[in-house]
């Protein structure tokens, strides 16, 4: 579990990711909300920053909200603090998802 990314969701332990090659792309608008999971069925709220089609795969720049550790500011994995209070992260577009249940089928 990533402790420092706010809006957790747990998702019922029935919905199991799918092999890459049976994933949806989403539809993507930016500035839209959008659901990543990372692991064991956890589930984080994400905005849509940016769609990338440098490469074969279609990759997205997403943000997610991060929780404050101290009154200096929010810390991140690597214990850096800063004022920022979100995270980016560059994932492929098949690895998001519009609801809850997608984003664990989809899971990154």
């Amino acid at each position: 579990m990533i402790k420092e990314f706010q809006g957790r969701q747990k998702v019922g332990d029935s919905i199991k990711p799918l092999p890459y090659n049976k994933r949806d792309e989403p539809v993507l608008n930016t500035g839209n909300e959008y659901y990543v999971s990372f692991s064991n069925n956890n589930v984080y709220p994400c905005t849509l920053v940016k769609v990338i089609n440098e490469f074969s795969r279609t990759e997205v720049l997403v943000e997610i909200q991060m929780k404050a550790k101290s009154k200096k500011g929010y810390t991140n994995s690597f214990g850096i603090t800063s004022n920022l209070s979100k995270s980016q992260h560059i994932l492929y577009a098949t690895e998001i998802g519009l609801t809850p249940e997608d984003a664990v089928r989809n899971q990154a």
